[in-house]
């Protein structure tokens, strides 16, 4: 979950939100104001669009309003990264698919809006087929998940090297990509569902749960497990041998 939800979904919805802001989808562009008031009008903006779309498609979640600070951006030279929780990370993903693919379809030529449109597909797409998969993965499964995953990981490469040559902080590639791959390739490897052992509960009930796991074990079940072993091993020495 950290290296999905909670890792690349908040590197690539932050930095999707940045550009299409920068682009201005949603409102027109201001015309004066600091490149923060600037975004976060277009942001403002996205927020009533975002709530429009959960209306519609029934599809919830608490994030709050989209702001400069809910993207970790405090100056420009920043990378963005959306502020949010799983569940809520994969909704703004599943949103943001709709937006991307809809500025496509006003530019259907534009070669870096469909690859764009298509990573955030392949993404969506990862989750959907674990999702409607078992806990043991069929070989056409693994086969559609093979295919989106190429197609996630490929185009945000493609657009990172591009934002980097042009001195972009978009897309940048951090470890918890990594993560996300390698919970694919394990996947691929033992058919097992890499969202298998998800839990989407809030943290506060894990919290609640590792205390009564530990009240029930306690914090010394290592030494107490070895010191059980040590006390079995010298009821069968014969302590005669010993004794002088």
């Amino acid at each position: 979950m950290h290296g999905g939800p909670l890792g690349y979904n908040l590197t690539v919805t932050g930095s999707v939100l940045r550009e299409l802001g920068d682009e201005a989808v949603w409102v027109r562009r201001a015309e004066s104001g600091t490149w923060m008031e600037k975004l976060q009008i277009q942001l403002s903006a996205a927020t009533d669009s975002f709530k429009e779309w959960q209306t519609a498609n029934k599809d919830t979640c608490s994030q709050p309003k989209f702001t400069v600070r809910k993207l970790s951006l405090t100056r420009l030279e920043q990378m963005p990264t959306l502020k949010a929780k799983a569940h809520n990370s994969m909704v703004v993903l599943r949103w943001l698919e709709a937006e991307t693919r809809r500025v496509l379809a006003r530019h259907p030529g534009n070669t870096y809006f469909r690859d764009r449109a298509t990573m955030v597909w392949g993404l969506c797409e990862v989750y959907r087929i674990c999702k409607r998969a078992p806990q043991w993965m069929s070989e056409e499964q693994l086969e559609e998940l093979k295919y989106a995953r190429a197609a996630t990981l490929t185009c945000f490469v493609k657009l990172s090297k591009m934002a980097a040559e042009d001195g972009s902080t978009l897309y940048p590639r951090r470890p918890k990509m990594h993560v996300f791959d390698e919970c694919i390739q394990i996947a691929l490897e033992t058919t097992e569902n890499p969202t298998s052992s998800w839990t989407f509960q809030d943290e506060d009930n894990m919290r609640v749960m590792v205390g009564i796991a530990e009240s029930c074990h306690g914090l010394t079940m290592e030494s107490s497990s070895l010191e059980k072993w040590l006390v079995q091993i010298f009821a069968d020495v014969d302590t005669t041998e010993f004794v002088s």
